[in-house]
């Protein structure tokens, strides 16, 4: 098998879970009581909630933070872990993963938010694009 970088953006941190064994909350607000903010209905980035990094995540490395704030737009969410993946960060208010990564591969995160469309906003994750580039360089 090839270890190639991988960056899974919100669905496709759903498919790489589902991909590696694990299972979805199918419906977040009807699944979980409490939980709220993932489907936010303004603009692509506008915040919506926070994301605590797990302590020795690669991805709190590479952002350099223990929180950060994400957009959000999903009502699907990661519940059992697929094999191999670990929680690297999750909503501190009703703790729904909203990261994950592999460590026996060079480079596989996923994050359930879109930092595509912050890559002009303060809350910028060109850090995390960066990481992923030089994984596939190397």
């Amino acid at each position: 098998m090839r270890d190639l970088p991988l960056l899974a953006i919100c669905r496709g941190q759903q498919v790489l879970n589902v991909a590696t064994g694990g299972t979805l909350l199918q419906d977040i607000p009807s699944e979980l009581e409490g939980a709220s903010g993932h489907d936010a209905p303004g603009p692509r980035w506008e915040l919506s909630h926070d994301v605590q990094l797990s302590p020795h995540s690669s991805l709190r490395a590479i952002l350099g933070q223990d929180t950060v704030a994400v957009n959000s737009f999903h009502h699907q969410a990661v519940d059992r872990l697929g094999d191999g993946l670990e929680v690297a960060g999750h909503c501190p208010g009703d703790g729904v993963i909203e990261a994950v990564e592999m460590p026996s591969r060079r480079f596989v995160v996923g994050v359930q938010w879109h930092p595509e469309s912050l890559w002009n906003r303060q809350a910028s994750f060109q850090a995390l694009f960066d990481a992923h580039a030089e994984a596939c360089r190397q």
